[in-house]
């Protein structure tokens, strides 16, 4: 890659000897656009985003004058995770996930701990053929996560199959078999943004 020249065009210099600074600096620009951009490829691709990348900022971004909105990256939870603020608000618009196996019993037990400072929705099955499973949603903050199921249903029955726990003690989502359970190894996929 060439280098940038700070001085350019060079006003001690003849026509012929700024030729090479100013080409180095075409050169350049070229060849940096070139990481995430379309550049002198096409009209149809020219000016065009290949992808996004950007450091992580170390506190939420201020809006420049005349600026309706901003995206960035943070850390959160030692992940880096992708947020948008406009004037009146931010939120992480890339969220998280946890996913694995749980093994319920008739006590309920630890599945997966959550970050604090999340929310989210959690989603169980099990691949028996009946595709048995239960949803929900928790939040957690002030080192507690609070997890609440939403009902399915197994072939035409009201009968929950499982049930999670709001008990406030710790960030672990906490599940059991409700009384239709179906015992086995059910999947589980969380997915989370920051609060």
């Amino acid at each position: 890659m060439a280098d940038w020249h700070i001085l350019a065009p060079d006003g001690s210099k003849s026509v012929k000897d700024n030729e090479l600074i100013l080409q180095d600096n075409t050169t350049y620009t070229k060849d940096t656009m070139n990481k995430d951009h379309y550049w002198d490829i096409g009209s149809d691709e020219d000016g065009h985003h290949k992808q996004v990348q950007m450091p992580k900022q170390a506190a939420d971004i201020t809006l420049a004058a005349g600026m309706d909105g901003g995206i960035y990256f943070k850390e959160t939870n030692s992940r880096i995770e992708g947020f948008y603020r406009n004037a009146s608000e931010i939120y992480q618009f890339i969220p998280s996930f946890l996913s694995g196996t749980f093994v319920p019993g008739v006590a309920h037990a630890n599945v997966v701990a959550v970050p604090n400072s999340t929310y989210g929705n959690i989603y169980m099955y099990l691949n028996d053929g009946t595709n048995s499973g239960v949803t929900g949603f928790f939040k957690a903050a002030g080192g507690v996560c609070q997890s609440y199921s939403n009902q399915l249903i197994i072939s035409g029955s009201a009968n929950k199959v499982l049930e999670f726990k709001n008990d406030n003690t710790d960030l672990n989502i906490k599940a059991k078999l409700a009384n239709a359970g179906i015992a086995g190894t059910y999947q589980y996929r969380i997915v989370y943004w920051a609060m």
